[in-house]
């Protein structure tokens, strides 16, 4: 069998959860197979480990709020790796697959504002259960932002 042929570069697309068993919540990765290596990278994406649905390898919990944009974005991924071999003449390097992926799919879009990053910041220690820390980073960041507000328009 010819490896250098276009159609014949065969790969395997799957996500998993990590397995850190102290946490209710898990990151999931997504896993590339090919060629008898495996490409492994976070999706930054987290679910509850009781809404995983180990056999479809998606989230399935009907108390999972962010199950659907979970999902499409797990979708996304799978169609986009699918996607990216496609363009492959031959087997590329394990660094290759992973610099690629992660310049298409795990990079944002677009920048973050710093009231995006803020958000995102309070966000995760309020899942952490931090309380004291998003209260002190509000109090702080509120005042802050109070300040370059004023400063830049007066």
């Amino acid at each position: 069998m010819d490896r250098n042929i276009k159609h014949s570069l065969k790969r395997g697309v799957s996500f998993y959860l990590e397995q850190k068993a102290d946490e209710r919540t898990a990151a999931i990765f997504l896993l590339v197979t090919f060629d008898s290596k495996r490409v492994r990278i976070y999706t930054h994406c987290r679910c509850d480990r009781n809404d995983w649905d180990k056999k479809a390898k998606r989230v399935s919990g009907s108390k999972s709020k962010d199950k659907d944009k979970i999902n499409v974005k797990l979708n996304d991924y799978e169609s986009l790796v699918i996607e990216l071999f496609s363009e492959y003449e031959n087997y590329p390097s394990v660094e290759k697959v992973r610099e690629d992926i992660q310049v298409r799919i795990v990079m944002p879009e677009k920048p973050q504002s710093i009231y995006e990053r803020f958000d995102e910041y309070i966000n995760l220690s309020v899942r952490k259960k931090s309380w004291a820390a998003a209260a002190a980073s509000v109090t702080v960041c509120t005042s802050f932002f109070a300040a370059i507000t004023f400063l830049f328009w007066g």
